[in-house]
């Protein structure tokens, strides 16, 4: 699953990507979950695993543009700032 990054003028456009292995581990284990304990029917379990993937995907998105992309984009217009003068 890819998520764009949002990007404003200034900035760069960055990707980021889930792994297959870990939306499959999380989404299985939850429709696990929700279809033995808890009773729910196949259908809905699938629709609350989309939700939830789709949600989670969104949430881990913005924490990596806070804490790889935006500091990588400033590492590298620092250092071309410093290797331009």
């Amino acid at each position: 699953m890819v998520v764009s990054i949002r990007a404003g003028a200034n900035d760069m456009k960055g990707w980021f990507l889930v792994q297959s292995i870990i939306a499959y581990t999380a989404g299985i284990k939850l429709w696990l979950n929700l279809t033995d304990t808890h009773g729910l029917a196949v259908a809905a379990a699938n629709v609350v695993c989309l939700i939830v993937c789709f949600l989670a995907t969104i949430v881990f998105g913005e924490i990596f543009y806070n804490l790889i992309d935006k500091p990588s984009v400033w590492l590298a217009r620092s250092a071309f700032t410093w290797i331009k003068s």
